[in-house]
This record gives structure tokens, C-alpha cells and sequence, in this order.
């Protein structure tokens, strides 16, 4: 079942005055990473809603014929799952500047200490 309301996508802090607020309505993928311990993920996977927010949002780009950039790598798969972006002829390099690493996979030890998560731009410089 599907709310028929849905009220913020997720995001870090005061999510009400930031920039990581709403970020899973966002189509750029750093803004939805998170660093927790060693890995990074792109938290908008674990959102119950992420996923489908960011398909509908896609088929609408790809019926009206939208060709951003920024759009294009929200849309790769390999972008929003993994951090990659496929080769393609016309690529200059398969890393693009709106994908972030993601490497998904949370340590057993940070899982059941709950490690609090920050985007990598916010992380404290004392926790390591």
C-alpha cells in the first residue's frame, strides 16, 4: 500500500533550512550519500518510497525527451546503485561528477552499534 500523502523524502539535520533537505526528491545522487563507519550508501535505496519516486521521475524525463546531464547519471543505474557510470561511446570516462562512491554494505559492527551516518561533506573530522 501507498500513502496517498507523503510529507518530506528524508535528509540530515534541520531538514526544514539545508541543503540535504527533501534530497530523496533530488536528482543528484551525492546530495543522497551518506557515509556510515567505512561505507558509503545512498540512503534514498533504504527510503520504502525512494526507489519509486526515482522511476517515475525518470520515465517522466525519458517521455518528454529531457537530456541533462545531471538527470542522465540520476536515471544510470549504476549511478544511483553503485556509484558508476557505464562506458558509452559517446563517454568521455565512466566517472561523472554527479555520481558519488557507493558501496552499500554496512559492517556487521556498525549495523548493531547503529553508527550514525553523515553525508561525506558533514562528517565530523573526529570520528574515524
Amino acid at each position: 500500500n501507498m500513502p496517498s500523502f507523503v510529507h518530506k523524502s528524508g535528509g540530515w539535520g534541520n531538514t526544514n533550512d539545508n541543503l540535504y533537505s527533501n534530497v530523496c526528491f533530488m536528482p543528484n545522487v551525492t546530495m543522497q550519500l551518506y557515509t556510515v563507519g567505512g561505507a558509503t550508501l545512498n540512503m534514498c535505496q533504504f527510503h520504502p518510497l525512494g526507489p519509486y519516486w526515482r522511476r517515475v521521475f525518470c520515465d517522466a524525463i525519458a517521455v518528454m525527451g529531457v537530456r541533462i546531464m545531471e538527470f542522465e547519471a540520476f536515471c544510470d543505474d549504476e549511478c544511483w546503485y553503485r556509484g558508476k557510470r557505464q562506458m558509452s561511446v559517446s563517454s568521455v570516462s565512466a566517472q561523472h561528477p554527479f555520481c558519488g562512491t557507493v558501496n552499500g554494505t554496512l559492517s556487521y559492527i556498525d549495523y548493531y552499534r547503529r553508527t550514525v551516518g553523515y553525508p561525506p561533506a558533514e562528517a565530523p573530522t573526529l570520528l574515524k
